[in-house]
């Protein structure tokens, strides 16, 4: 990492950034950048970028697979500057400006299940330093409105620091190990495990995923899973397991 990388890897981690508030992906299928969620009131928000546009052009230059990280960090910036962008939708291209900002990443959000209220939905796009608090709360609070059953949404959550997802993990489940941790000369170098504590044992449980679904998120899920605690919807999930 350059200086400037590690200082904008390090405000993601801590659940911050500058930029435009969105979640992203490559778009293999029109080599561009795929808008997987956007922030409630975020500078790509207030410009009316919608998830499922496609960003194929920053600042006039074409995003290429080639160029395509290069094209994100172009996106990102100091706060009250903008950006110029070409978005893809619905097989036409657009000209959008933003005002890039501090984002406050908003990794957890949820609700009560629309056609019956006695589940509830937890949406997790990454797992950042922030993530603990707002899952535990989202939890609490469903759980409080009185859900029996909770869906996990991961579906595009790339994954994150290993420290969030352990945390979510020991709340959700008994004493036992979580994860372990093996170095290049094929040795554990270290266990993480959860303590007794838990969340009410009675709420059934669900995580939903798909090919985007990765790293810490896929820990999560063979957490659960190995635990008995959750049913796993979906398909193959992306198959990272390094770090």
């Amino acid at each position: 990492y350059t200086a400037d990388d590690l200082r904008a890897f390090i405000q993601q981690s801590q659940g911050t950034a500058y930029g435009i508030g969105v979640t992203v992906v490559y778009s293999s299928e029109y080599d561009g950048i795929e808008i997987l969620s956007v922030s409630k009131d975020s500078p790509a928000d207030k410009a009316g970028i919608l998830v499922g546009d496609i960003i194929v052009a920053v600042e006039g230059q074409r995003v290429k697979l080639e160029n395509y990280f290069e094209s994100i960090d172009k996106v990102k910036g100091q706060k009250g500057t903008r950006v110029s962008l070409t978005i893809l939708r619905e097989g036409k291209e657009y000209d959008i400006s933003a005002i890039r900002d501090e984002i406050k990443i908003e990794s957890v959000t949820y609700h009560k299940y629309a056609l019956d209220s006695s589940y509830g939905v937890v949406r997790i796009t990454e797992f950042n330093n922030a993530t603990p608090e707002q899952f535990e709360k989202a939890v609490e609070a469903l759980m409080a409105d009185g859900v029996e059953s909770i869906v996990f949404d991961l579906r595009n959550n790339p994954g994150g620091t290993l420290d969030s997802v352990i945390e979510v993990l020991d709340y959700l489940l008994p004493g036992g190990d979580l994860c372990y941790v093996v170095g290049p000369d094929g040795k554990t170098q270290h266990t993480y495990k959860s303590d007794a504590s838990c969340v009410d044992s009675s709420i059934k449980m669900a995580v939903l995923i798909n090919g985007n679904t990765a790293s810490a998120a896929e820990l999560f899920t063979a957490a659960l899973r190995d635990y008995n605690r959750a049913s796993i919807v979906g398909v193959t999930s992306y198959g990272k397991g390094s770090m």
